[in-house]
């Protein structure tokens, strides 16, 4: 679950994982990050997947923004805003570049054969590669 402080009546609102998953994927559902995109919309790293909440007048909705990508990029760690609608996660098996804008996402892998043209093997710390793959997005 991801849960909302309410300034004005200091009382949490929480915001259930149920209704994106079901009883067999909960113990999987681990939030491990968020990123506050405004005051309701906000980017979920789980342990299974990568959501977006989005709290309206009517509740609230999860979107799985992964859903027909394979999900290879598991366990999400981080998740920064780069610029604009560009947001970076750091997963287990590799970062990816998510457009909240276009709803596209581009993944960053290892690859062993081409050692100088990829990210390095291991647990991804976004912080320290964001900069370096601009040159391989704007280059």
């Amino acid at each position: 679950a991801v849960s909302k402080l309410n300034k004005k009546t200091g009382i949490f609102e929480t915001y259930s994982l149920n209704t994106v998953f079901d009883k067999n994927e909960l113990d999987e559902s681990t939030v491990l990050s968020l990123k506050v995109i405004d005051e309701n919309n906000i980017l979920v790293g789980c342990a299974n997947s990568f959501l977006k909440l989005t709290i309206n007048e009517n509740g609230y909705d999860f979107i799985d923004l992964q859903a027909g990508f394979k999900k290879t990029h598991q366990r999400i760690y981080s998740i920064i805003h780069w610029k604009e609608d560009l947001y970076w996660a750091a997963t287990k098996d590799g970062a990816f570049l998510y457009n909240d804008k276009s709803k596209k996402i581009k993944f960053f892998e290892h690859n062993p054969k081409k050692l100088n043209e990829t990210i390095s093997q291991g647990c991804i710390r976004i912080n320290s590669i964001k900069f370096g793959l601009q040159q391989v997005l704007e280059g």
